[in-house]
């Protein structure tokens, strides 16, 4: 028995051919019929400008160099891809860039291997803790003849507050951080008032429809 070819494959084939050539297009020929952007609002950066054709040898040289960057840079519907290569990896539980880590239900963490209290801070040494130390006693003792008063005010950042949304894999990390070794230091002194607003903030945190 002779079946008759299936009509369908070479449809579908001659659709995905056309969007192929669409999508590799229409982007060129969008950054070629629109001006040239000064910054990028997704990368948050200046673009590199298309440059003006070569006129002796020396620019000649720099040309093709300058010209791949600026395409690179300009072309069309760059931010808009850059976005949803973004949500894609946000969707698959990927960071799209390293100083952000993505939690559960959608939740982000900034993660910075030096500021305080963040996911991955690393630790103070003791030279460095007594660094801070000794110069929050000092700004103590200048201004109190001034009849200033000085707090030190300890504001908590999401991932010492929230900490149920961060993958597993880095809860170990937040069991001691920079905000708990200096909290520790200065309330051996009592002489550095110290405000910490992170145990209200986390019974709040409890009570909350997000926690």
């Amino acid at each position: 028995m002779i079946h008759s070819p299936d009509p369908h494959p070479p449809l579908i084939m001659m659709l995905c051919t056309a969007l192929l050539l669409i999508g590799a297009v229409l982007p060129g020929a969008y950054s070629l019929s629109t001006p040239d952007r000064e910054k990028s609002m997704t990368e948050g950066r200046s673009l590199a400008a298309t440059p003006s054709f070569p006129t002796d040898l020396n620019t000649l040289r720099s040309w093709p160099r300058e010209f791949d960057q600026a395409w690179a840079d300009q072309l069309g519907f760059r931010d808009e891809l850059f976005r949803i290569h973004a949500r894609i990896q946000v969707a698959l539980g990927v960071s799209p860039t390293q100083n952000v880590i993505v939690g559960t239900d959608n939740w982000l963490y900034f993660r910075s291997p030096n500021v305080p209290g963040l996911v991955g801070a690393e630790l103070l040494d003791s030279p460095r803790l007594e660094d801070w130390h000794t110069g929050a006693s000092n700004r103590v003792d200048f201004l109190s003849p001034l009849g200033i008063s000085y707090l030190m005010v300890i504001e908590p950042e999401k991932s010492t507050v929230y900490p149920q949304f961060i993958p597993s894999r880095y809860r170990s990390r937040l069991q001691t951080t920079r905000i708990d070794q200096v909290v520790a230091r200065a309330r051996k002194e009592s002489r550095i008032p110290l405000l910490d607003l992170r145990g209200r903030l986390r019974t709040a945190a409890i009570k909350s429809p997000h926690a």
